[in-house]
């Protein structure tokens, strides 16, 4: 949560005329912050507060449920190749859709052989 484009300037106006540590008292607003606020009052003139830019994702989930359907024994690491992604992302992203990388382990059954222990 920002703080409105008001209370930035008022401010603003305070630390022009009482200096950053009274403002900081009075507001509790950081004093970097208000550094930022001046300084972003320099560079476009305006105090509106930034929209936050977001990456895209790169594993969508329909996407990436069509390829696990095709390819359900992938690994994480090709599963990353296929969409340009980290391991890491890959792994959240099927932990997201509930898709679980469990197999069944088979175990064989066999009578081990008193002469094959190497006792």
């Amino acid at each position: 949560m920002s703080y409105p484009t008001q209370t930035r300037e008022m401010a603003l106006k305070f630390v022009d005329a009482y200096g950053y540590n009274a403002v900081h008292d009075i507001t509790g607003i950081a004093i970097s912050t208000l550094e930022n606020w001046k300084k972003q009052k320099a560079e476009t003139g305006s105090l509106e507060p930034k929209e936050i830019v977001r990456s895209a994702r790169k594993f969508h989930d329909d996407q990436l449920r069509e390829y696990m359907a095709a390819e359900p024994d992938a690994y994480l690491g090709e599963i990353s190749d296929h969409f340009n992604g980290s391991r890491e992302g890959a792994r959240l992203a099927l932990k997201r859709l509930k898709i679980t990388r469990k197999k069944k382990q088979r175990f064989i059954k066999s009578a081990t052989k008193m002469s094959e222990l190497n006792l």
